[in-house]
């Protein structure tokens, strides 16, 4: 039996919203975290993971910036030329 796990970026993020709103360590979230989970735009410390983990997604040369090009790649508008 062959067990296949696959981890996007994305998880990982969630994996850090989640651990940071369960404080009780049950693995679970009440109505009021998942609903902080789902809008992390309204919590200061969530706003920071998520676009910490957004940068860290789309920076594709690891000098903790998004560029123009890595901003049009990561919205899908990115048209690579060819010369």
């Amino acid at each position: 039996m062959v067990k296949i796990v696959f981890v996007c970026k994305t998880f990982t993020a969630d994996k850090q919203k989640w651990t940071y709103l369960d404080q009780d360590g049950d693995r679970s979230l009440s109505y009021d975290e998942f609903r902080k989970f789902l809008r992390p735009e309204d919590d200061n410390d969530l706003r920071k993971i998520e676009i910490s983990s957004i940068i860290k997604e789309y920076d594709d040369d690891n000098d903790g910036k998004v560029s123009r090009d890595e901003y049009l790649k990561m919205t899908g508008i990115f048209i690579q030329k060819k010369i």
